[in-house]
């Protein structure tokens, strides 16, 4: 019975933030719900009535999550919209590099609290976070935009769910004083080296697709190259997410395959952890960090119920320090769904693949891959309007190669970041494999009907198609328990 009282609590919750979210409700419901369930748990002393107290008192707290974080979104700044002004502030996260510009995230001074900033400048530009800064432009409020196939992308929400609520596009930036020093501002230093190094022993975008499988970095694959990743289901090999992070973690467990369950771990956690250093500790990699986390420790230690509640534990962390989280970070979202398939889904797949020969653990990266891309596969759809059919060929040809190509990657880059000459000699094997990896992925980008472009349909498909995977589950969960 306490499972039942954990999982109405967690459910709950996460009711509680997407209705407020989606509906905004005030305070006084959310108040209501909380003295409601108070109510209800202290008249009954039935077990179903603590269920549903316990229900209600997290989707009351929820909404009021909900509620303290929009009002202290509020700001003097909401003032000065579509007005000019002159601000002092500092960047708070890594420069974001793109074709064209490097996006800023500036927390302005002398207004208090305030959401930040963001601030795009024109490359070359040399800003490094910690960066104290003067800026001059006009400030404006981000707007929903149409994308691809018509879909409509929240961008104002997906900001906010990194803290940023304004923008002041063609803006003047000048250092006023240089970064001070901080331990991320140095990982953020020591990353940007080792990129530098890449670019110096690997021609692109050879090099741009080295930094992707290793730190995330993919600003220098062009978007033609990028367009093949996503068309190939490959795309994630090269974004920051726990999605990708456990697919490569996963194919890089072949280097210590034979070895015990938790010599494995270790080595896997070592992994991740060397990605969360090399990434500059950022939210993003933490998060995918904690989220390739948990689906390791479930695949070595066989306890999924233990799993289950760790990561509805983790994404509730996550969730309660930034509500905007869990419907506007995509990021977020494919984490837990690549995680939950990875955990339950895979070895489902796996009992069905025995004509996948175990050679290279060709039938684990199968099992895998099928299990996090069929838990993900409708988000992914409605989110981006492709549907790979080639998927699964293409990640058996390509996973293979990625831990090889992620180590000789990474000598290659620390030693390019020595010396530019001899970087580009040790580089010679990192480059045969990226080619490889390069090739392929155009090859199969290539092959016709290979992704099909869907219509827009609504966000609800999608909440009924995982709540009728979610019931399926239960049904058969309780027609087969499970012990620890």
């Amino acid at each position: 019975m306490s499972g039942m009282y954990f999982w109405a609590a967690i459910v709950g919750f996460f009711l509680g933030i997407a209705g407020a979210e989606l509906m905004p409700i005030g305070i006084a419901l959310p108040l209501f719900l909380l003295q409601l369930g108070i109510v209800i748990w202290a008249s009954s002393p039935r077990r179903f009535a603590a269920v549903v107290a316990i229900f209600l008192i997290s989707l009351g707290i929820g909404a009021t999550r909900v509620y303290i974080a929009d009002t202290r979104s509020e700001s003097p700044l909401d003032q000065l919209v579509g007005q000019s002004m002159l601000f002092t502030g500092r960047v708070v996260a890594e420069p974001d590099k793109r074709d064209t510009t490097v996006r800023l995230t500036v927390a302005p001074g002398g207004y208090g609290r305030t959401p930040h900033i963001l601030v795009p400048v024109s490359l070359p530009a040399t800003f490094t976070y910690g960066d104290m800064v003067r800026v001059s432009g006009v400030l404006s409020r981000p707007e929903a935009f149409e994308g691809s196939g018509g879909r409509i992308f929240d961008y104002p929400h997906y900001l906010a769910a990194q803290g940023i609520a304004f923008e002041m596009p063609h803006a003047e930036v000048e250092r006023i004083q240089i970064a001070p020093w901080s331990v991320r501002g140095t990982l953020f230093s020591i990353k940007q080296s080792y990129l530098s190094g890449l670019e110096s022993g690997l021609p692109q975008p050879y090099a741009g697709l080295a930094g992707g499988i290793t730190v995330g970095d993919k600003r220098s694959l062009g978007k033609e190259l990028t367009d093949d990743f996503r068309r190939t289901g490959l795309v994630h090999i090269i974004v920051l997410s726990g999605y990708n992070m456990t697919l490569i973690v996963g194919a890089m467990m072949l280097l210590v395959r034979g070895t015990s369950r938790w010599a494995r771990f270790v080595f896997g956690i070592s992994i991740i952890l060397a990605f969360v250093v090399m990434t500059g500790a950022s939210a993003t990699s933490i998060r995918a960090g904690a989220m390739a986390g948990l689906a390791l420790f479930a695949v070595v230690s066989l306890r999924m119920y233990a799993v289950d509640r760790a990561l509805a534990l983790t994404a509730l962390a996550m969730v309660l320090w930034n509500p905007h989280t869990l419907l506007y970070d995509p990021g977020f979202q494919l984490s837990v769904l690549a995680t939950i398939g990875l955990v339950h889904t895979a070895p489902f797949f796996e009992t069905y693949l025995r004509w996948v020969p175990t050679r290279f653990e060709l039938r684990s990266i199968a099992a895998a891959t099928l299990g996090t891309q069929s838990a993900v596969l409708p988000l992914l759809v409605y989110q981006m309007g492709l549907l790979s059919v080639i998927s699964l060929p293409a990640n058996l040809l390509v996973l293979p190669a990625i831990p090889l190509a992620m180590i000789t990657s990474f000598i290659a880059g620390v030693v390019g970041a020595l010396n530019a000459t001899l970087g580009f000699i040790v580089g010679i094997p990192a480059y045969v494999l990226l080619l490889y990896v390069v090739r392929m992925t155009q090859w199969f980008a290539a092959v016709p009907f290979g992704a099909i472009e869907i219509p827009v349909f609504s966000a609800w498909i999608v909440v009924f198609v995982y709540a009728a995977v979610v019931a399926i589950v239960l049904v058969r969960n309780v027609s087969q328990p499970q012990t620890n």
